[in-house]
């Protein structure tokens, strides 16, 4: 889970309905549809993605997809990606909330704007995003205008960010409870210090410095303030590691800041010496997508891959399939799971969240172990959130808040007792703040917040 890679691609197009098309998939790739966030299903070739749709690749899986505004995008395993819009349709926009990709210019120079600053492609160039703050030139030359700055020449070679020595291991489902804390500003004592800037005037809610969370915006940015301990009336908090890091002023105890999609690193400092550290991580989602009401179901070809399935709050259900095999046996395991003619079909809960082997035998012949890998999706929706819609309220009014959460969850508004399943209750919107948010507590999954904004 890091912070998300936001970019605008600029060109004039025709963008119709599709905004890009699936060129190629290796191994575990799926997508969603705007309409059905976090409903995954496997991604096929020459499928065409929209705005709002969603493109994700498991363990050692790989894809291609081309653009239509010109250029392709190499997505890299274990990335999580989404398309979109920008305020006018000739721009597109890819929202990189985990892993890597390569964006690849087209014939004409391509225009981006990224988390960093503004990028200019040279026709033909490559370059390599991963998220949360890296960028490296791969071939040919762009421009990179970071903000308040004049614009610089970069070539193939030249990096911004710290890349790691080696891949990183697949990301933690409780990675939101327990990542490790960031590192202090003083680790880079070589790097100019990043200026100091006032945040915005106004903000939706209030978090508690050193308080990891999951932030769930109907829009982007999210304007929050970081509330600082007692005793700490001054100070300064650093989002982000590196070129892309910003401080933001600590005064009466209160740092506001804005926050783009994705994980960001937080640290505050008061009186110069660090006081506490935490991850916040930030998705564009209005938490009104259905729930699941039945386990989903994945196919699995026992081809030998590695596939990684997550699942919310069932787990799934599987087909299993050995093409060509008359009569077998799976193999699950090690254990016996019965007899099929090459497809077997597994009820959602028969393999628990975790690792397994599958195969199959058939006389002298064996299917090659395939591994499946179950994991609980962090991301996927814990409540529907019904009442009120975005925008339809104003600061100091009293408003219905109602929804349903999934079991597990606990909904805490204002100083009122938790709420469980479904709830249906008054809040006063504070004055003081542009909106409010609700507050998702689960003893193993973590603390989301889901916010709605005054108009």
């Amino acid at each position: 889970m890091r912070r998300a890679v936001l970019l605008a691609v600029l060109s004039a197009c025709d963008c119709g309905e599709g905004i890009a098309t699936v060129e190629e998939t290796h191994a575990s790739v799926e997508r969603d549809h705007a309409a059905r966030m976090r409903e995954w299903a496997t991604a096929r070739v020459g499928e065409s993605l929209s705005s709002g749709d969603g493109l994700r690749t498991g363990v050692d899986s790989t894809a291609q997809v081309s653009l239509r505004a010109g250029g392709r995008l190499e997505v890299r395993p274990e990335t999580l990606i989404r398309f979109g819009r920008g305020a006018d349709e000739s721009e597109l926009r890819l929202e990189l909330e985990m892993g890597e990709v390569v964006l690849e210019g087209g014939d004409a120079r391509m225009r981006t704007d990224s988390f960093l600053g503004a990028l200019i492609l040279e026709p033909g160039a490559r370059v390599r995003l991963r998220a949360p703050d890296e960028l490296e030139v791969l071939l040919g030359a762009l421009e990179l205008t970071l903000p308040g700055e004049e614009a610089s020449h970069l070539v193939a070679g030249d990096r911004l960010g710290e890349a790691p020595a080696a891949p990183e291991p697949p990301p933690d489902p409780e990675e939101v409870v327990s990542a490790p804390p960031p590192a202090s500003l003083e680790e880079e004592p070589d790097r100019p210090e990043a200026a100091i800037v006032a945040g915005p005037s106004r903000w939706t809610f209030d978090l508690e410095a050193g308080s990891p969370a999951t932030v769930h915006a109907p829009s982007l940015p999210v304007r929050l303030a970081i509330r600082a301990p007692e005793g700490c009336r001054e100070g300064v908090v650093a989002v982000g590691r590196g070129p892309a890091m910003r401080r933001y002023r600590v005064e009466a105890g209160l740092a506001p800041l804005a926050l783009m999609g994705g994980r960001h690193a937080l640290s505050l400092q008061c009186a110069g010496e660090a006081r506490s550290t935490s991850v916040v991580r930030v998705l564009r989602d209005a938490g009104t997508a259905p729930l699941p009401r039945t386990p989903p179901t994945s196919r699995v070809e026992l081809d030998g891959r590695n596939y990684t399935v997550l699942y919310q709050n069932q787990l799934p259900a599987f087909e299993v399939r050995w093409p060509g095999a008359a009569s077998a046996r799976l193999l699950v395991d090690g254990s016996d799971r019965g007899a099929g003619r090459g497809r077997w079909e597994l009820e959602g809960g028969a393999l628990s969240e975790g690792a397994h082997r599958l195969s199959a035998r058939a006389g002298g012949r064996r299917a090659p172990e395939t591994r499946v890998t179950i994991r609980f999706d962090n991301v996927a929706p814990k409540i529907a959130l019904r009442h009120p819609a975005n925008h339809s309220f104003t600061a100091g009014e009293t408003v219905r808040v109602e929804g349903v959460l999934l079991p597990g969850w606990e909904a805490h508004l204002g100083e009122g007792e938790p709420s469980r399943g479904h709830f249906d209750l008054p809040h006063r919107v504070r004055e003081d703040r542009d909106g409010f948010a609700v507050e998702l507590r689960h003893a193993r999954r973590g603390v989301h917040y889901y916010l709605r904004e005054a108009r």
